[in-house]
């Protein structure tokens, strides 16, 4: 399968369908397939909402799955990109 950005969104949106759910594992695995997508796509943008979005999806992924750690990692990078993206 190629890379899309229409795939990529369609996979943040199953993701975000999945954690609802409760499917953590499967979520979390969209979230990072998305991310990756993310940083090939906007690359030349330097930070992008869209990454930044993701890398937040990932952290309240790992609240589910109670990965304290993880989930303080995410939250920390989320939190500087969207400082950065933000006006």
């Amino acid at each position: 399968m190629s890379d899309h950005i229409d795939l990529a969104y369609t996979l943040k949106n199953m993701g975000e369908i999945q954690l609802a759910r409760g499917d953590v594992t499967n979520a979390l695995q969209s979230f990072e397939r998305t991310h990756d997508m993310y940083e090939r796509f906007f690359a030349r943008d330097g930070d992008h909402r869209d990454i930044a979005k993701c890398k937040y999806l990932i952290a309240l992924t790992h609240v589910e799955r109670g990965n304290d750690q993880e989930t303080s990692k995410a939250f920390d990078n989320a939190l500087k990109m969207w400082s950065n993206v933000l006006p």
